[in-house]
């Protein structure tokens, strides 16, 4: 190591964990700054959390550290046969319990009297027995119907005796039918002997059944007296099941092994501990805890699998078993894969190589999604086929089990030595007379030290992946989102003042052309000069007054549309920041969540009632009165007199361009007043735009307060890290 903490190797964790708090303790330190606290508050919340997970890894740790024993850990796939992996090597390296399990076994199996043999005779009497019962059933079924027929065609021979007679009889005179009385014609000899006959084939289906009857029961008493033998010698030989080879054994459910159990050896003055950890594919609520504290004791892994491709990657709802991987077997130092071979039939031992072209080509590939997965801590991988060396060295097996008939199945082919080399068991037991033994004391402070630092190690790339992949990105995606936020506000501030000036432009279109309706039409009546003077006045204050009072309308109506606008540029900010948050929160990579808490500023106000004071008047007919223009200010000018006392059209052509000239004038000094209304509207609307945009910005600056505590947090992670190398 590179500082103190290589001298008391079993107080690294509790040394780690003050320098963490003490970290923790000097961040909480620069708070005070009130216009940064909710930014500040909320960094130091991921940071707690943060602290809280390395605390409680080191804790763990720290609990499950095994400093005496060099500890491997058999994990992997459900039914992979770690099992049977761990059961092999119990016989093969003589480990004590195993020893003593055997020599218990035997004893009691020759006080209990059983043997192979008698359960063979047995077992082969009951199927015996149950052929025989399927035969007779099959006999009788055939006799009887060949008898039912047999008595069906007696049954017609009769009916049709009986026709007969009944026919003779017709054809008889009184005298021959008394006659008949006394003396058997052929027909009735005939008809009498057929109900005979009958009668003996009925009696003889009866009998025959009663023969099978009494022959099925008694072929069922005799299975029943076997059964019952062997019901008792199944009993007696439960009572020492558990001390057989292969009791460790799953029986195929996926949540067969709940808990790690442990099973320890001795090889050269070694001591090792070998744990059998729970199937990652089972019910894994039921021993998640039990597969962490494995893997968390033990020095090395061995990772187990009965197929030769790589580990199946997540599908973003499920993890995948690589992903499962990663998740334990990350802190490890040293990672191993055991390909376990299924092999039920010796046929599949004819070749002279366990493994395919195929399976090697996947195992290499297997082995290279490994590394990637697991980096330098991954070694390679072992091909073997634990089931056929069990069963060659399994010497204390229950007379008539599975295994028991395998064994027979796999000796009868070839000897147990043979199997054992074909199965390649050889590959694992030589790494526990070497390459581990080796330096093993070297070896465990290596892998205890090597996963507190990946703790602290996880916790950085953490901070920084907080840093890179989400603040820092986030406050440049917060900025770019404001920055056409503000462009988009100001167009509305443009297109308002625009629909203004459009709005009451045609209101003072619609005025003007009012007007000129109405006087032309009075001026096609032929009026007096005088006359058109008074009637153009009252038409322009008549139609000036309504142009006032629609003008609030005019104003309130764009306002409204220019507050939705306004409100939809907001919502659309709100949504789209909210959007580009849980973008960065859903990056698996990053353990904690973004969960702003602040008050932003931004509200989706009534522009009407913000507008406030005197702007108020711009909503109501007083307020606009000033931009009429007085119907005294009307010119007309001096008309020829004589011209037009001789000619009407003449003086009305003068009074209608009297009308287009006054109106045109009306129209300019009208637009001038109005737009000066609505330079103040669009002053105060400005005003109250830059407080919306300056509530917008908050968000950026909340998100880069907290990126500076991260980078912080980094800077004194990385200084704790280097001081963990060794």
């Amino acid at each position: 190591m590179k500082n103190t903490l290589s001298s008391n190797p079993e107080r690294i964790y509790k040394q780690i964990q003050f320098i963490i708090n003490d970290l923790i303790s000097r961040l909480n330190e620069n708070t005070s700054d009130s216009e940064t606290q909710a930014a500040a508050v909320q960094s130091l919340e991921l940071l707690n959390n943060l602290h809280q997970q390395i605390l409680e890894k080191l804790s763990l740790l720290e609990k499950n550290a095994e400093w005496d024993t060099f500890t491997v850990a058999l994990y992997g796939e459900t039914n992979a046969g770690k099992s049977t992996i761990i059961e092999t090597l119990r016989i093969l390296l003589k480990e004590k319990t195993k020893i003593n399990e055997q020599e218990e076994f035997d004893s009691a199996l020759k006080n209990l009297g059983i043997t192979t043999e008698s359960i063979k005779r047995i077992r082969n009497d009951i199927l015996d027995s149950d052929n025989k019962l399927s035969k007779l059933n099959q006999t009788w079924l055939d006799k009887k119907n060949n008898l039912e027929t047999n008595i069906k065609v007696k049954k017609d021979i009769v009916d049709l005796s009986y026709q007969e007679l009944l026919s003779s009889l017709k054809k008889l005179n009184i005298l021959q039918k008394i006659l008949s009385l006394f003396i058997s014609t052929k027909e009735k000899k005939q008809y009498q002997q057929s109900k005979v006959d009958l009668a003996t084939s009925e009696t003889h289906l009866l009998n025959e059944e009663k023969i099978y009857t009494t022959s099925v029961k008694e072929l069922h008493q005799h299975i029943y007296s076997l059964e019952e033998q062997n019901k008792k010698i199944e009993y007696k030989l439960q009572t020492i099941a558990h001390l057989a080879d292969g009791q460790i054994i799953g029986n195929g459910r996926s949540d067969y092994t709940l808990q790690t159990h442990s099973y320890q050896f001795i090889v050269d003055n070694c001591k090792f501990n070998f744990l059998d950890v729970p199937g990652i594919e089972g019910k894994e609520s039921k021993v998640e805890t039990a597969i962490w504290e494995a893997v968390q004791k033990a020095h090395a892994i061995f990772y187990i699998t009965s197929k030769a491709s790589a580990p199946q990657k997540g599908d973003g709802k499920n993890m995948g078993t690589l992903g499962k991987i990663k998740q334990h077997l990350g802190d490890q130092s040293e990672v191993w894969t055991i390909f376990n071979k299924r092999i039920q039939n010796p046929i599949q031992l004819e070749k002279d190589s366990l493994l395919s072209d195929g399976e090697k080509e996947s195992l290499i590939d297997l082995d290279n999604k490994m590394a990637e997965c697991l980096g330098d801590s991954y070694q390679k991988s072992i091909a073997l086929s634990a089931y056929p060396a069990f069963l060659s060295i399994s010497t204390c097996l229950l007379p008539g089990s599975r295994d028991a008939v395998s064994r027979e199945k796999f000796l009868a082919k070839y000897n147990s030595d043979v199997i054992l080399h074909k199965s390649d068991m050889h590959k694992l037991t030589s790494m526990f007379n070497s390459s581990m033994i080796d330096d093993f004391k070297q070896k465990i402070i290596i892998a205890n030290h090597n996963k507190a630092k990946k703790v602290v190690d996880h916790a950085l790339l953490q901070v920084i992946k907080l840093h890179e992949n989400k603040f820092h990105p986030l406050s440049n995606a917060l900025r770019a989102e404001i920055s056409d936020k503000n462009v988009e506000l100001r167009s509305l501030i443009t297109t308002l003042k625009s629909r203004l000036k459009n709005q009451t432009r045609e209101q003072i279109r619609n005025f003007s052309s009012n007007v000129r309706k109405e006087t032309y039409k009075r001026i096609d009546d032929d009026i007096s000069n005088d006359d058109f003077k008074n009637v153009l006045r009252s038409c322009v204050e008549r139609n000036q007054k309504s142009l006032v009072n629609k003008l609030p309308d005019v104003v309130k109506e764009e306002t409204t549309l220019f507050e939705q606008r306004l409100k939809d540029v907001i919502t659309r900010f709100e949504q789209q920041t909210s959007g580009i948050v849980s973008d960065f929160n859903m990056i698996n990579s990053v353990d904690s969540d973004l969960n702003f808490k602040m008050d932003n500023g931004i509200s989706v106000w009534g522009i009407v009632g913000s507008l406030g004071g005197g702007a108020l008047l711009f909503f109501t007919p007083m307020g606009w009165a000033l931009v009429a223009v007085s119907a005294a200010t009307l010119v007309f000018q001096a008309y020829k007199a004589i011209r037009s006392f001789f000619s009407s059209n003449y003086k009305q052509s003068q009074q209608r361009k009297s009308v287009d000239d006054n109106l045109y004038k009306l129209e300019d000094e009208i637009e001038s007043k109005i737009d000066e209304k609505i330079d103040e509207i669009i002053a105060s609307v400005n005003s109250h735009i830059t407080d919306v945009s300056q509530a917008m910005q908050s968000r950026l600056i909340f998100v880069e307060n907290i990126d500076r505590k991260l980078i912080m947090a980094s800077h004194e992670l990385s200084a704790i890290k280097n001081k963990l190398e060794f």
